[in-house]
């Protein structure tokens, strides 16, 4: 349960880091004139893990197996937006890294990188699955009845 709620809570906020980062680059897109780099990853890029990782979460939370899903892809699309601006800033295809020191883009890559990697770890563990998959097959759990579980009855008269 432990690890299930802890990568819940970093995808969470993984979801909300990249959702600024998505207002951060449409502003950046207004304000000054990017190139095709900064569109596909500064936007597209954190629009994706962003729609991936925020419901991901909490479906997550709410033990829904797909969400584990989304958070395992949300987390895939993010380390590859990471590696692409690493590689972007080496090959000079960004200017965003161009005055930037190792202090800096050490300091970037920890804040970004290292919660990224420990959520993966987190929801991958077998007792994430576990935990997610325990209730769905308990014969105690709580469903909401559905018309489909309601017997056919005639209309009041």
């Amino acid at each position: 349960m432990k690890t299930a709620v802890a990568a819940g809570v970093l995808a969470l906020l993984g979801g909300l880091w990249h959702l600024f980062g998505l207002v951060a680059a449409a502003t950046s897109l207004v304000t000054t004139e990017a190139g095709w780099f900064q569109v596909v990853v500064g936007v597209g890029f954190n629009l994706a893990v962003a729609a991936l990782l925020l419901p991901g979460s909490v479906k997550l939370l709410r033990r829904r197996p797909y969400g584990r899903l989304m958070v395992i892809a949300g987390v895939c699309a993010a380390l590859l937006s990471y590696l692409l601006v690493i590689l972007g800033g080496l090959t000079g295809l960004t200017d965003s890294a161009a005055g930037a020191g190792f202090a800096m883009a050490g300091a970037v890559l920890i804040i970004t990188i290292v919660p990224a990697i420990v959520t993966l770890g987190l929801v991958m563990v077998p007792a994430t699955e576990r935990w997610v998959h325990e209730d769905a097959d308990s014969p105690d759990s709580v469903r909401p009845a559905s018309y489909a579980d309601r017997p056919m009855e005639p209309p009041a008269r």
